[in-house]
């Protein structure tokens, strides 16, 4: 069985003081997430005799926001390379006495927090600079993730620089403003961002995560299993699973925002790759594509009333137009992907709306198991799971989440899992 081995250390944010380590917690609880939406940190341990009081700050070397905390804990000796389950900083603490028990919470988030709360600042991508979705991720991780001039930033060396199938990837044409990294990467992973060798296509979108690490994974979704699931076979506590209809969308209308003749750019995107026999439709607004494109056209030339002061102009899309109404553009049932302006911002809102219904365009199996304290299992890690119970058997279901729950009485890993959208056969 193994004895319970948990710690965790503090280092302060300058690195000059020396690593304390603290073994009297009363509770660990941890959660890392794909997409880097969920990261976070609580450490709950007693504060008995006012033992970590102010009356003796260098027990902490004067807490700090942004101070390191690592993670480790094993059935076993601890090896902190390989059994670390989180990195973070923290955020904030507090400290309270109820019923004669005084208590100490830190709440810390590891660099996600720096995906989700820093906006990007760096300027838009045109097809003519030359920067792929992967120069493109790399460029926007590192610039968020640097700003405070400090350690610890975003590891971007996992970020796949080759697309699968092809030798490189299609350059861009991207403008986002005030969008924060994290909106930046998610709409990079979504075709058209991810065509490759001049127009091929990826049939699927492609998934990232933080690990406990801080290192940034960018990559295919890849349906090789990297190992095995057997509930039978595991100490579990708990498990929650389903085929699930109910958060299915497969049609998305949208609007896209206003043209320069003040019209909206309203269409649709369907999920040919459905399933699902029923229509279930989503209205979503997406208004900030017109006029975040419009805003990089200005930046590139002179306008007038909405439109280029002269002709010929070239878009940041690469399109020669000749005349207001060539770059105001058509969208329509003869080409649904548009031209002109028109067509610009409709091709983008159903690279969104793509990756909206590949998220829940079919039933797939989804739901949580609860087993005996690992680290073994990571976001992003396809498994092969079985489960004699649910009928479910060798079916591959990718690693959305994990939280870790420790405590002086056990250690318990619930791990979300899902199956993957379907490939898109284009």
């Amino acid at each position: 069985m193994g004895v319970l081995f948990a710690t965790f250390k503090h280092r302060p944010a300058d690195t000059t003081g020396s690593y304390k380590y603290f073994y009297d917690f009363t509770s660990i609880s941890s959660k890392r997430g794909m997409k880097s939406k969920t990261n976070s940190l609580q450490i709950e341990w007693s504060n008995k005799f006012s033992k970590y009081s102010g009356n003796n700050p260098s027990v902490f070397e004067g807490l700090r926001e942004e101070d390191d905390i690592f993670v480790y804990s094993n059935w076993g000796s601890i090896t902190e390379a390989t059994d670390i389950s989180f990195t973070g900083n923290v955020k904030e603490w507090s400290f309270k006495e109820s019923g004669g028990k005084k208590i100490i919470n830190i709440t810390c988030t590891d660099r996600t927090y720096d995906m989700l709360n820093k906006i990007y600042l760096g300027g838009g991508f045109d097809v003519i600079d030359g920067t792929n979705a992967s120069e493109g991720i790399i460029k926007i991780v590192n610039w968020v993730s640097s700003l405070e001039g400090r350690t610890g930033k975003i590891d971007t060396s996992n970020v796949q620089t080759t697309p699968t199938g092809g030798t490189a990837f299609d350059n861009v044409d991207l403008h986002l403003h005030n969008k924060n990294a994290y909106e930046w990467v998610s709409e990079l992973s979504v075709d058209p961002y991810t065509r490759y060798d001049v127009g091929g296509k990826s049939d699927r979108t492609y998934i990232f995560w933080i690990n406990s690490s801080n290192e940034l994974y960018w990559i295919y979704p890849s349906q090789t299993s990297s190992g095995t699931l057997n509930l039978s076979n595991l100490q579990v506590e708990e498990v929650s699973l389903k085929k699930t209809v109910y958060d299915v969308v497969n049609m998305i209308i949208f609007n896209a925002g206003k043209d320069p003749s003040g019209k909206g750019i309203e269409w649709y995107y369907y999920d040919v790759t459905s399933k699902q026999p029923d229509l279930r439709v989503k209205v979503q607004s997406m208004v900030d594509i017109a006029r975040d494109l419009q805003k990089a056209q200005e930046d590139k030339a002179a306008f007038t009333s909405g439109y280029p002061s002269s002709y010929p102009f070239t878009t940041t899309w690469e399109e020669v137009v000749a005349n207001d109404a060539a770059y105001l553009g058509t969208v329509g049932i003869a080409n649904e992907d548009g031209t002109g302006f028109r067509g610009a911002c409709v091709r983008k809102a159903k690279a969104r709306a793509k990756g909206i219904t590949q998220q829940s365009g079919n039933l797939r199996w989804k739901g949580n198991i609860r087993i005996r304290g690992t680290n073994s299992y990571s976001p992003g890690d396809l498994l092969t799971v079985t489960y004699n119970s649910a009928g479910l058997l060798n079916k591959k279901l990718r690693v959305q989440s994990v939280q870790q729950q420790i405590r002086k009485d056990g250690w318990s890993t619930t791990t979300e899992l899902e199956e993957d959208e379907k490939a898109i056969k284009w």
